[in-house]
């Protein structure tokens, strides 16, 4: 929301707002309910302690140069919500270790072979993302509307890797994300963003991380209709059109079945949706509140503790706990456990 439409929805000038944002005035109590009623969150909210502040020249935005002021800080203010909460787990629960190596230095497939490696995936399709990421300590958040046109993007905060990922796209292009960003948390730690280049060099790590080269020479088949894309593009779990452009890339099938292949899988309407997989969302969120929620912990208890709307937090947690949010209260006596991840 701009200054301009939140002064006319509070009844301000634009003028009166830049005050209170930048010169340090006070509001009336009766101006900060005006603002709280006008965006939507708790009054109380405005007086709490400063939150964290991400910082942009670490987070890996696409299309950064075309990316507006608002939006971006949008991601940002959701991704410092998002570490709150994170902190908030971390200080209840013993989560899995951060298991992401820097490899700055190595060229961006290299880099994916050696992580599959490490993670002893072989060349074997990649498992659930989220789980994978989450079983190794990155922290995976889901964008809420304000920032789902962003797709995706990652960022590193005081040692902890965290991934944002939209819930409006299909859940192969999710898989493609996760995968994406975390080729930038492992070939970019601590750059600033660098455009295209970065997002190319993201883009071969997960080309190589979800479908890798051994992998997909052993299976692909050597004249490869529409019927055998489909088949091998459920295995991989990956798009029709990533699968067919993987073929193209390691050699497999020439230009001219390349361009063939992308005609007939885009007039099977594969360019505009597939969602032939099941999407994938966090198993890390849903465990913990079930957790919580036999000590009586709740959403709604944490957003208070927060200061924030259940349903803006809702927004980060891929919306998966509807059902068991109840509206209990912390009944103290919680104590810091082993989440295990599998």
């Amino acid at each position: 929301m701009t200054k301009v439409a939140l002064s006319e929805k509070v009844g301000l000038s634009a003028r009166r707002l830049a005050a209170f944002e930048n010169e340090g005035e006070l509001p009336p109590d009766a101006t900060v309910q005006a603002l709280a009623d006008a965006l939507d969150f708790p009054f109380r909210f405005f007086y709490r302690s400063t939150p964290p502040n991400p910082s942009q020249d670490g987070v890996s935005f696409r299309s950064f140069s075309r990316l507006t002021a608002g939006r971006r800080d949008a991601a940002l203010a959701a991704a410092a919500l998002a570490v709150e909460v994170a902190a908030w787990i971390d200080e209840q629960f013993q989560l899995p270790s951060v298991e992401i190596p820097d490899l700055r230095d190595v060229e961006p497939t290299t880099a994916a072979a050696v992580l599959r490696a490490e993670w002893a995936l072989g060349d074997e399709p990649a498992p659930n993302m989220i789980h994978l990421l989450e079983a190794h300590g990155v922290r995976v958040y889901s964008l809420t509307d304000d920032c789902a046109e962003l797709d995706a993007f990652s960022l590193w905060f005081d040692g902890v890797p965290f991934v944002f990922l939209t819930r409006h796209k299909s859940p192969e292009r999710g898989r493609w994300d996760a995968a994406h960003e975390l080729g930038h948390l492992v070939l970019h730690l601590g750059a600033p963003p660098q455009g295209r280049e970065q997002e190319n060099e993201a883009d071969a790590f997960a080309a190589e991380f979800l479908l890798p080269e051994g992998g997909v020479q052993a299976t692909a088949p050597r004249y490869p209709s529409l019927p055998d894309i489909r088949r091998e593009k459920l295995a991989w779990r990956v798009s029709a059109l990533a699968y067919v452009r993987r073929l193209h890339q390691l050699g497999i099938i020439r230009e001219r079945q390349y361009r063939s292949l992308v005609i007939e899988a885009s007039q099977a309407g594969y360019r505009r949706v597939e969602g032939d997989i099941d999407r994938e969302v966090s198993q890390l969120v849903p465990k913990v509140f079930a957790m919580l929620h036999q000590d009586g912990v709740s959403l709604p208890h944490l957003a208070a503790e927060l200061q924030v709307t259940a349903n803006e937090l809702r927004g980060l947690l891929f919306s998966t706990l509807a059902v068991i949010e109840g509206e209990g209260n912390a009944v103290g006596g919680v104590t810091n456990r082993h989440l295990r991840i599998v």
